[in-house]
């Protein structure tokens, strides 16, 4: 998991600041309450079944087939 740090310009454009790769936890709020439980489960449900055995399924289509399983919406920014 990663945490990305973003800040907004004069014309509230998104500017990337920095990636975390050990992102604060905090369950200080209700949203990340919410939240983050989910993103952790589906975070480790992603990582341990990419590596599952699949017969001749390409990493693309195990990770396209995972997605479907989680709990939240997600974006997929890259693939290989």
């Amino acid at each position: 998991m990663f945490g990305f740090d973003f800040m907004l310009d004069h014309d509230l454009s998104p500017k990337l600041l920095e990636v975390n790769i050990n992102p604060a936890m905090f369950l200080d709020t209700k949203t990340l309450e919410d939240m983050l439980p989910s993103l952790v489960k589906d975070a480790c449900q992603l990582a341990v079944g990419i590596h599952e055995p699949f017969k001749t399924t390409s990493s693309t289509e195990k990770i396209q087939a995972l997605m479907e399983t989680t709990s939240l919406p997600y974006d997929t920014l890259y693939l290989e």
